[in-house]
């Protein structure tokens, strides 16, 4: 992001940066194992599935906030209201269900929220 603001980097350069960053993230084994669909029940996803489908992720991601990112405040507004969901929902299956490994997502989640509320104001 600051690379890009300072030198005008081409949508293919970040586009493979973005490939890079989701490809050590999959190689650092957090990749999306299931999906739970509601009333359904759970998918498990095979390995390379769920590769695909996290390196997918972090691309359409990235690129949304990316996309929204034309008014002061308005890409941190934004990450701000789905982080905050997302504590919410981490949380919940944290605290609620007693599942442990669902405490870094609610921290993560948290200090994420109060990045993007201290850059709000300015």
């Amino acid at each position: 992001g600051v690379l890009d603001d300072k030198y005008e980097i081409d949508a293919l350069v970040k586009l493979g940066g973005q490939l890079i960053a989701a490809g050590v993230m999959v190689v650092q084994g957090l990749t999306i194992l299931w999906l739970p669909i509601p009333g359904e029940g759970t998918i498990l996803l095979s390995a390379w599935q769920g590769n695909l489908l996290t390196v997918a992720l972090v691309l359409v991601t990235v690129n949304a906030v990316n996309f929204v990112d034309g008014l002061d405040g308005l890409a941190a507004g934004m990450v701000c209201i789905a982080a905050a969901a997302f504590f919410l929902y981490s949380y919940r299956i944290w605290y609620g269900h007693a599942i442990e490994a669902a405490a870094p997502a609610t921290l993560f989640s948290a200090i994420l929220i109060g990045m993007c509320l201290g850059f709000l104001p300015h």
